[in-house]
């Protein structure tokens, strides 16, 4: 039992013995054999290439989502933009806390004069605006101390765990302080 092979001058003379059978069994005609075996491996050639070419499309389109993900922290030009518009807001909230003390008596002063003339059309925005207002400008000095806070607070500074370790304990009290205040409302309900 073994592999013969007759190879006579031409191909179409080739013959092909398998397992010791006899030739008239086992004649095969090898051109077409090979012609299949070399368009399967043709095939498995361009399945392969189309495989790399499809890995190297969908690398270029996860490089692509990342880059869309990261772009504001990656891109020099966007982060150039928004320190520049972090400089412009800094200078305007410092400008903001200069004038603080004039900004708290003006507007504590009540508004005496001719009535604020307003189209009809935007009668119930200004409506609704007013409340919301009285309550931002209620809360101003504190909102004014903050802003006042950050500009001085320095992330260079040594005391970062101390302030830190300070501001958990602030928002432990005002938990505290809210729960009780829930109990509260729900016994006097």
């Amino acid at each position: 039992m073994g592999y013969q092979i007759e190879i006579s001058q031409s191909w179409s003379n080739f013959k092909f013995n398998i397992h010791g059978d006899t030739k008239e069994q086992s004649n095969r005609n090898i051109p077409s054999m090979l012609h299949h075996s070399l368009d399967l491996i043709q095939q498995l050639r361009e399945l392969s290439k189309q495989g790399k070419e499809l890995d190297k499309v969908s690398l270029d389109i996860q490089c692509r989502l990342l880059d869309k993900e990261t772009r504001d922290i990656t891109h020099v030009d966007i982060l150039e933009c928004k320190i520049s518009q972090l400089n412009d807001l800094t200078s305007h909230l410092q400008s903001v806390v200069k004038a603080k003390h004039q900004l708290i008596t003006r507007l504590q002063q009540p508004f005496v004069g001719d009535y604020v003339k307003i189209e009809a059309a935007y009668h119930r925005h200004v409506q609704d605006l007013f409340p919301l207002m009285a309550t931002c400008l209620a809360d101003l000095s504190s909102n004014l101390n903050n802003i006042d806070w950050t500009s001085e607070f320095d992330l260079k500074n040594v005391k970062l765990k101390e302030t830190l370790s300070s501001i958990s304990t602030s928002l432990a009290q005002l938990q505290t302080s809210f729960q009780s205040l829930c109990l509260m409302r729900e016994c006097l309900e």
